[in-house]
Protein backbone atom coordinates (compact mmCIF):
# COMPACT_ATOMS: atom_id res chain seq x y z
CA UNK A 1 0.00 0.00 0.00
CA UNK A 2 1.40 3.42 -0.94
CA UNK A 3 2.68 5.80 1.71
CA UNK A 4 0.71 8.90 2.58
CA UNK A 5 2.14 12.26 1.46
CA UNK A 6 3.27 14.80 4.03
CA UNK A 7 1.44 17.67 2.36
CA UNK A 8 -0.41 18.67 -0.79
CA UNK A 9 0.20 21.60 -3.08
CA UNK A 10 -2.45 24.02 -4.30
CA UNK A 11 -3.35 22.79 -7.76
CA UNK A 12 -1.59 19.50 -7.09
CA UNK A 13 -3.20 16.05 -7.38
CA UNK A 14 -2.93 13.05 -5.04
CA UNK A 15 -4.77 9.73 -4.77
CA UNK A 16 -7.10 9.46 -1.75
CA UNK A 17 -9.00 6.43 -0.44
CA UNK A 18 -12.71 7.30 -0.66
CA UNK A 19 -14.42 4.06 0.43
CA UNK A 20 -13.17 0.62 1.53
CA UNK A 21 -14.92 -2.58 0.51
CA UNK A 22 -17.35 -4.03 3.06
CA UNK A 23 -20.84 -3.80 4.56
CA UNK A 24 -21.39 -0.54 6.41
CA UNK A 25 -24.34 0.36 8.66
CA UNK A 26 -25.45 3.94 8.03
CA UNK A 27 -28.37 6.26 8.76
CA UNK A 28 -30.10 7.32 5.53
CA UNK A 29 -33.22 9.49 5.72
CA UNK A 30 -33.52 8.76 9.44
CA UNK A 31 -33.46 4.96 8.88
CA UNK A 32 -30.68 2.49 9.58
CA UNK A 33 -29.55 0.75 6.41
CA UNK A 34 -26.62 -1.45 5.45
CA UNK A 35 -24.61 -0.16 2.53
CA UNK A 36 -22.97 -3.05 0.70
CA UNK A 37 -19.85 -1.85 -1.07
CA UNK A 38 -18.58 -4.98 -2.78
CA UNK A 39 -16.65 -5.46 -6.02
CA UNK A 40 -19.87 -5.22 -8.05
CA UNK A 41 -20.78 -1.85 -6.50
CA UNK A 42 -17.19 -0.64 -6.82
CA UNK A 43 -17.14 -1.36 -10.55
CA UNK A 44 -20.53 0.36 -11.00
CA UNK A 45 -19.44 3.54 -9.19
CA UNK A 46 -16.25 3.76 -11.26
CA UNK A 47 -18.20 3.10 -14.47
CA UNK A 48 -20.73 5.87 -13.71
CA UNK A 49 -18.11 8.57 -13.07
CA UNK A 50 -18.95 11.55 -15.29
CA UNK A 51 -16.12 14.03 -14.88
CA UNK A 52 -15.15 16.27 -11.96
CA UNK A 53 -16.91 15.91 -8.60
CA UNK A 54 -16.95 18.62 -5.94
CA UNK A 55 -15.07 18.17 -2.68
CA UNK A 56 -16.52 20.49 -0.02
CA UNK A 57 -16.16 20.63 3.78
CA UNK A 58 -18.40 18.53 6.05
CA UNK A 59 -20.98 18.01 3.24
CA UNK A 60 -22.05 21.66 3.48
CA UNK A 61 -22.98 21.79 -0.21
CA UNK A 62 -25.69 19.15 0.30
CA UNK A 63 -27.58 21.29 2.82
CA UNK A 64 -30.23 23.87 1.81
CA UNK A 65 -28.44 27.12 0.89
CA UNK A 66 -25.20 25.33 1.75
CA UNK A 67 -21.66 26.48 1.07
CA UNK A 68 -20.51 25.12 -2.31
CA UNK A 69 -16.92 26.35 -1.96
CA UNK A 70 -14.53 23.86 -3.55
CA UNK A 71 -11.71 22.51 -1.39
CA UNK A 72 -10.76 20.09 -4.16
CA UNK A 73 -12.13 18.29 -7.20
CA UNK A 74 -12.21 14.54 -7.84
CA UNK A 75 -10.85 14.25 -11.36
CA UNK A 76 -10.72 10.44 -11.67
CA UNK A 77 -11.88 7.27 -9.93
CA UNK A 78 -10.31 3.83 -9.91
CA UNK A 79 -10.82 0.48 -8.24
CA UNK A 80 -8.00 -0.64 -5.96
CA UNK A 81 -7.82 -4.27 -4.73
CA UNK A 82 -6.67 -3.16 -1.27
CA UNK A 83 -8.20 0.28 -0.75
CA UNK A 84 -11.48 -0.10 -2.63
CA UNK A 85 -12.56 3.18 -4.24
CA UNK A 86 -9.68 5.60 -4.82
CA UNK A 87 -10.12 9.10 -6.18
CA UNK A 88 -7.58 11.43 -7.73
CA UNK A 89 -8.14 14.78 -5.99
CA UNK A 90 -6.89 18.13 -7.31
CA UNK A 91 -6.76 20.61 -4.41
CA UNK A 92 -7.63 24.29 -4.47
CA UNK A 93 -5.67 26.86 -2.46
CA UNK A 94 -8.31 26.68 0.26
CA UNK A 95 -8.31 22.89 0.40
CA UNK A 96 -4.53 22.52 0.38
CA UNK A 97 -4.20 25.02 3.23
CA UNK A 98 -6.85 23.21 5.32
CA UNK A 99 -5.30 19.78 4.77
CA UNK A 100 -1.70 20.89 5.33
CA UNK A 101 -2.73 22.61 8.58
CA UNK A 102 -4.49 19.37 9.64
CA UNK A 103 -7.80 21.21 9.95
CA UNK A 104 -9.31 18.29 8.01
CA UNK A 105 -7.74 14.83 7.97
CA UNK A 106 -10.24 12.49 6.27
CA UNK A 107 -12.83 12.38 3.51
CA UNK A 108 -16.47 11.27 3.55
CA UNK A 109 -18.50 10.24 0.50
CA UNK A 110 -22.09 10.96 -0.51
CA UNK A 111 -23.46 8.57 -3.14
CA UNK A 112 -26.66 7.16 -4.61
CA UNK A 113 -27.87 3.80 -3.27
CA UNK A 114 -29.81 1.15 -5.17
CA UNK A 115 -32.71 -0.84 -3.70
CA UNK A 116 -30.23 -3.58 -2.73
CA UNK A 117 -28.19 -1.17 -0.60
CA UNK A 118 -25.34 -1.01 -3.13
CA UNK A 119 -24.08 2.44 -4.16
CA UNK A 120 -24.02 2.98 -7.91
CA UNK A 121 -22.88 6.58 -8.41
CA UNK A 122 -20.73 9.04 -6.47
CA UNK A 123 -22.46 12.37 -5.80
CA UNK A 124 -19.94 14.38 -3.79
CA UNK A 125 -17.00 14.12 -1.40
CA UNK A 126 -16.30 16.12 1.73
CA UNK A 127 -13.24 16.86 3.80
CA UNK A 128 -14.12 15.98 7.39
CA UNK A 129 -12.82 14.85 10.74
CA UNK A 130 -15.75 12.44 11.16
CA UNK A 131 -15.66 10.07 8.18
CA UNK A 132 -18.75 7.94 7.56
CA UNK A 133 -16.49 5.02 6.55
CA UNK A 134 -13.11 3.86 7.92
CA UNK A 135 -10.73 5.45 5.39
CA UNK A 136 -7.08 6.44 5.37
CA UNK A 137 -6.12 10.04 6.21
CA UNK A 138 -5.51 12.38 3.31
CA UNK A 139 -1.94 13.08 4.44
CA UNK A 140 0.38 11.86 7.19
CA UNK A 141 -0.85 12.50 10.70
CA UNK A 142 2.05 14.62 11.91
CA UNK A 143 3.22 16.08 8.64
CA UNK A 144 6.84 16.41 7.55
CA UNK A 145 9.30 14.45 9.65
CA UNK A 146 7.14 11.32 9.88
CA UNK A 147 6.77 8.44 7.48
CA UNK A 148 4.16 5.72 7.63
CA UNK A 149 4.78 2.22 6.35
CA UNK A 150 2.03 -0.32 5.85
CA UNK A 151 4.63 -3.01 5.31
CA UNK A 152 6.66 -2.46 8.49
CA UNK A 153 3.81 -1.25 10.67
CA UNK A 154 5.87 1.30 12.58
CA UNK A 155 6.51 5.06 12.91
CA UNK A 156 10.05 6.34 12.55
CA UNK A 157 11.48 9.83 12.99
CA UNK A 158 13.25 11.21 9.93
CA UNK A 159 16.28 12.29 11.97
CA UNK A 160 17.15 8.67 12.73
CA UNK A 161 15.60 8.55 16.16
CA UNK A 162 14.34 5.40 17.83
CA UNK A 163 11.69 3.34 16.09
CA UNK A 164 8.49 2.72 18.04
CA UNK A 165 6.98 -0.67 17.21
CA UNK A 166 3.19 -0.75 17.22
CA UNK A 167 1.45 -3.22 19.50
CA UNK A 168 0.79 -6.53 17.72
CA UNK A 169 -2.72 -6.67 19.24
CA UNK A 170 -3.63 -3.40 17.48
CA UNK A 171 -2.25 -4.67 14.17
CA UNK A 172 -4.35 -7.84 14.49
CA UNK A 173 -7.43 -5.78 15.33
CA UNK A 174 -6.94 -3.66 12.21
CA UNK A 175 -6.66 -6.80 10.10
CA UNK A 176 -9.85 -8.24 11.59
CA UNK A 177 -11.70 -4.99 10.95
CA UNK A 178 -10.46 -4.84 7.35
CA UNK A 179 -8.45 -1.66 7.93
CA UNK A 180 -5.13 -0.61 6.48
CA UNK A 181 -2.04 -1.15 8.58
CA UNK A 182 -1.59 2.64 8.92
CA UNK A 183 -5.16 3.25 10.10
CA UNK A 184 -5.43 5.68 13.00
CA UNK A 185 -6.85 4.92 16.43
CA UNK A 186 -9.91 7.01 15.56
CA UNK A 187 -10.52 4.87 12.49
CA UNK A 188 -10.19 1.68 14.54
CA UNK A 189 -12.78 2.97 17.00
CA UNK A 190 -15.12 4.04 14.17
CA UNK A 191 -14.83 0.63 12.49
CA UNK A 192 -15.44 -1.20 15.78
CA UNK A 193 -18.57 0.89 16.42
CA UNK A 194 -19.82 0.23 12.88
CA UNK A 195 -19.27 -3.51 13.39
CA UNK A 196 -21.19 -3.45 16.68
CA UNK A 197 -24.10 -1.63 15.02
CA UNK A 198 -24.25 -4.24 12.26
CA UNK A 199 -24.20 -7.07 14.81
CA UNK A 200 -26.92 -5.39 16.89
CA UNK A 201 -29.08 -4.91 13.78
CA UNK A 202 -28.61 -8.54 12.71
CA UNK A 203 -29.44 -9.80 16.20
CA UNK A 204 -32.59 -7.65 16.41
CA UNK A 205 -33.77 -8.85 13.00
CA UNK A 206 -33.21 -12.50 13.95
CA UNK A 207 -35.09 -12.07 17.23
CA UNK A 208 -37.99 -10.35 15.47
CA UNK A 209 -38.22 -13.17 12.91
CA UNK A 210 -38.16 -15.77 15.72
CA UNK A 211 -40.94 -13.94 17.57
CA UNK A 212 -42.95 -13.75 14.35
CA UNK A 213 -42.70 -17.52 13.85
CA UNK A 214 -43.66 -18.24 17.47
CA UNK A 215 -46.71 -15.97 17.24
CA UNK A 216 -47.84 -17.57 13.97
CA UNK A 217 -47.47 -21.10 15.33
CA UNK A 218 -49.59 -20.30 18.40
CA UNK A 219 -52.11 -17.86 16.95
CA UNK A 220 -54.93 -20.35 17.62
CA UNK A 221 -54.37 -19.87 21.35
CA UNK A 222 -53.84 -16.10 21.51
CA UNK A 223 -53.72 -12.95 19.42
CA UNK A 224 -50.58 -13.11 17.26
CA UNK A 225 -49.55 -9.47 17.87
CA UNK A 226 -49.85 -9.93 21.65
CA UNK A 227 -47.81 -13.13 21.52
CA UNK A 228 -45.08 -11.52 19.43
CA UNK A 229 -44.78 -8.58 21.82
CA UNK A 230 -44.60 -10.95 24.81
CA UNK A 231 -41.94 -13.08 23.10
CA UNK A 232 -39.77 -10.05 22.31
CA UNK A 233 -39.89 -9.04 25.98
CA UNK A 234 -39.25 -12.54 27.36
CA UNK A 235 -39.29 -15.75 25.28
CA UNK A 236 -39.50 -17.97 28.41
CA UNK A 237 -42.51 -16.12 29.80
CA UNK A 238 -44.27 -16.23 26.40
CA UNK A 239 -43.68 -19.97 26.09
CA UNK A 240 -44.99 -20.61 29.61
CA UNK A 241 -48.04 -18.48 28.84
CA UNK A 242 -48.85 -20.53 25.74
CA UNK A 243 -48.28 -23.82 27.56
CA UNK A 244 -51.00 -22.93 30.10
CA UNK A 245 -53.47 -21.47 27.65
CA UNK A 246 -56.44 -23.21 26.08
CA UNK A 247 -57.12 -22.76 22.41
CA UNK A 248 -59.49 -19.94 21.59
CA UNK A 249 -63.05 -21.08 21.06
CA UNK A 250 -64.24 -20.38 17.52
CA UNK A 251 -66.58 -17.46 17.11
CA UNK A 252 -70.26 -18.42 16.69
CA UNK A 253 -71.33 -18.95 13.11
CA UNK A 254 -73.15 -16.03 11.52
CA UNK A 255 -76.67 -16.97 10.39
CA UNK A 256 -77.22 -17.13 6.64
CA UNK A 257 -79.78 -14.34 6.31
CA UNK A 258 -80.27 -15.06 2.61
CA UNK A 259 -82.41 -18.08 3.50
CA UNK A 260 -85.05 -16.15 5.49
CA UNK A 261 -87.59 -15.67 2.75
CA UNK A 262 -90.68 -17.58 4.05
CA UNK A 263 -93.91 -15.62 3.34
CA UNK A 264 -95.22 -16.06 6.90
CA UNK A 265 -93.63 -17.13 10.18
CA UNK A 266 -94.53 -20.50 11.63
CA UNK A 267 -95.93 -20.07 15.10
CA UNK A 268 -93.77 -21.50 17.88
CA UNK A 269 -94.95 -20.81 21.40
CA UNK A 270 -91.64 -21.82 22.95
CA UNK A 271 -89.58 -19.60 20.69
CA UNK A 272 -88.57 -16.07 21.79
CA UNK A 273 -90.43 -13.60 19.64
CA UNK A 274 -89.96 -9.98 18.67
CA UNK A 275 -89.09 -7.74 21.59
CA UNK A 276 -87.35 -10.56 23.49
CA UNK A 277 -83.64 -10.63 24.43
CA UNK A 278 -81.58 -10.76 21.15
CA UNK A 279 -79.09 -13.19 22.66
CA UNK A 280 -81.89 -15.61 23.53
CA UNK A 281 -83.32 -15.23 20.03
CA UNK A 282 -79.94 -16.08 18.50
CA UNK A 283 -79.38 -19.05 20.85
CA UNK A 284 -82.82 -20.40 20.02
CA UNK A 285 -82.14 -20.01 16.31
CA UNK A 286 -78.74 -21.69 16.56
CA UNK A 287 -80.26 -24.69 18.42
CA UNK A 288 -83.08 -25.25 15.89
CA UNK A 289 -82.60 -28.07 13.35
CA UNK A 290 -82.30 -27.10 9.74
CA UNK A 291 -85.62 -26.91 7.94
CA UNK A 292 -88.59 -24.71 7.07
CA UNK A 293 -89.32 -23.77 10.70
CA UNK A 294 -85.77 -22.48 11.21
CA UNK A 295 -85.93 -20.49 8.00
CA UNK A 296 -89.31 -19.04 8.95
CA UNK A 297 -88.04 -18.08 12.41
CA UNK A 298 -85.06 -16.35 10.78
CA UNK A 299 -87.37 -14.43 8.42
CA UNK A 300 -89.53 -13.22 11.28
CA UNK A 301 -86.69 -12.37 13.72
CA UNK A 302 -83.73 -11.52 11.47
CA UNK A 303 -82.74 -8.29 13.27
CA UNK A 304 -82.96 -9.82 16.75
CA UNK A 305 -80.91 -12.85 15.67
CA UNK A 306 -78.27 -10.59 14.08
CA UNK A 307 -78.03 -8.46 17.25
CA UNK A 308 -77.89 -11.61 19.36
CA UNK A 309 -75.06 -13.02 17.27
CA UNK A 310 -72.99 -9.87 17.90
CA UNK A 311 -73.80 -9.96 21.64
CA UNK A 312 -72.77 -13.60 21.99
CA UNK A 313 -69.57 -13.12 20.01
CA UNK A 314 -68.51 -10.00 21.98
CA UNK A 315 -69.22 -11.78 25.29
CA UNK A 316 -66.58 -14.45 24.56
Amino acid sequence: MSKLPDKVAAGGEIDVQLAPLGDWAQTVGGKRVTQRFDEEALAEVVRNFRGEILVDADHRSTKPDGDTSAYAWVTALRADPEQGLVGTMRFTDKGAAAVNAREYRFVSVSWYLGSDGRPHELDSVALTNRPNLPVRPVVNREGAGETQSADIGETQAADGGATQQRKPEMEELKTLLGLAADATDDQVVAAAKALKERLDTTEAQAKDAEAERFAAENSAKCDAATLKDAYLKSPDVAKALVANMKAQAPAPALPDFSKGRAPAPVSNAAAPGKGSDPAEAYKHYAAMPEGPEKEAYLASNAQAISDGYEAVRNAR
